[in-house]
């Protein structure tokens, strides 16, 4: 079956996926605390910052806690999300109350179109073995999109390797896919404009349901929607890994063929790597350098892809 990808569609998510991507709260505190002693200065923050330094120095003494600082975003980002959106949180997919087998729902409350809303799915990375859901909740990344009015949001969560090992994370991730396709009407999502966004683990995720669709090992029996289809239309790929078993060929401060390694607590088998046969697109890995985004390795078509 060939897979459809309407480019309008594809082209506007990466464009804006790649202009709103930025860091956690958590990693925005450390890069701005140049010292490094956990307390950021008015001096530390950047021009445009420093205007809320006494709004967050809530003990007032003269400098801001990583407790200030997350509290601060926090109630800034609950104002916009209770004024453009509404998030529907804890919504299982697997037909029980494992809270690793849900996903949160982001709607916005404005369309910005009558007819049904593409959907854009964000999977969590971690290693497959760490990770929650909520990082899609960030403000650079579902939300944002959301709130638009164009777009409307989902984050999933997924067994992690410490509950079991693969292939239970894809499982769980088509799961979500079909839940989704199943409640469209509800919730007015246009079931033939569905992308999937991940980083990390999530990311090598995306991958895969990029390029399994109806493969029957990695589909899985999980939830009360399979006669729905796991496909989707659209993949961003942030940074996750490709090419598994040459991830020790690159600087890293992980032994990645370690016992203890993710790839290997994720799986005591080897971890599949995505393939896309020749009918598809080939998959573009984006990662961050620090300047600019941009493809550092391709997942290139092959002759003879999985069977379907």
């Amino acid at each position: 079956m060939r897979c459809k990808i309407r480019i309008p569609f594809f082209s506007l998510l990466l464009l804006a996926t790649i202009f709103l991507w930025g860091k956690s709260p958590q990693e925005l505190f450390l890069h701005w605390d140049q010292n490094k002693d956990g307390q950021l200065s008015r001096n530390e923050l950047p021009g445009s910052a420093q205007k809320n330094f006494i709004r967050v120095d809530q003990n007032k003494d003269n400098s801001i806690s990583l407790d200030e600082h997350l509290k601060f975003l926090s109630q800034k980002k609950k104002a916009i999300y209770e004024e453009n959106i509404q998030i529907i949180p804890n919504l299982p997919f697997a037909d029980n109350q494992n809270p690793r087998q849900s996903l949160d729902l982001i709607l916005p409350r404005k369309s910005a179109a009558k007819k049904k809303l593409p959907l854009i799915v964000w999977i969590h990375g971690g290693g497959w073995k760490n990770g929650d859901k909520k990082s899609g909740l960030s403000s650079h990344r579902i939300t944002a999109l959301v709130k638009t009015g164009r777009y409307i949001g989902a984050t999933i969560a997924y067994r992690l390797s410490g509950e079991a090992q693969w292939p239970a994370q894809i499982h769980d991730c088509k799961a979500a896919i079909r839940w989704l396709r199943g409640n469209a009407d509800q919730y007015g999502i246009d079931p033939e404009r569905i992308a999937v966004w991940g980083s990390s683990a999530g990311g090598h995720l995306v991958s895969m349901l990029g390029v399994t669709n109806r493969v029957k090992n990695l589909e899985g029996s999980i939830g009360k929607h399979l006669d729905q289809s796991s496909q989707v239309q659209a993949v961003v790929n942030y940074y996750g890994p490709s090419s598994l078993l040459q991830m020790n060929d690159h600087p890293s401060k992980i032994d990645h063929n370690a016992p203890g390694s993710p790839e290997s607590q994720e799986s005591q088998a080897s971890l599949p790597a995505p393939l896309c046969d020749s009918r598809r697109r080939p998959l573009y890995p984006f990662s961050w350098n620090g300047r600019s985004i941009g493809p550092r390795s391709s997942i290139n078509p092959i002759s003879s892809g999985p069977q379907r």
